[in-house]
């Protein structure tokens, strides 16, 4: 799904194991969060998709399952805190 402009919203499910590094990069979904000022994190269903925050340390949410590959490569200078239901950490995540 990477650059599909239009792509405006997306709902994974439960069932998902993983979502590879930039797999909704320049969708119109991901475009929006980032410029918004809402929250720092962009989840769908139990799948952390997106970072947009600069604390020091980051604290995943809870009921986050898993976290997609690069979400936190443009901030690897963060420590961080992982609930034990975040049990799937994919490559480059961090």
């Amino acid at each position: 799904f990477y650059h599909c402009d239009e792509l405006d919203e997306v709902q994974l499910p439960s069932t998902i194991e993983t979502v590879e590094p930039k797999a909704f990069e320049k969708s119109a979904w991901v475009e929006r969060f980032r410029n918004s000022s809402g929250d720092a994190f962009l989840i769908s269903g139990e799948v952390l998709v997106a970072y947009k925050g600069n604390t020091s340390v980051v604290t995943i949410p809870d009921g986050v399952r898993v976290i997609g590959a690069e979400v936190f490569a443009r901030h690897s200078d963060r420590g961080g805190h992982f609930p034990c239901q975040s049990a799937d950490y994919r490559r480059g995540c961090l």
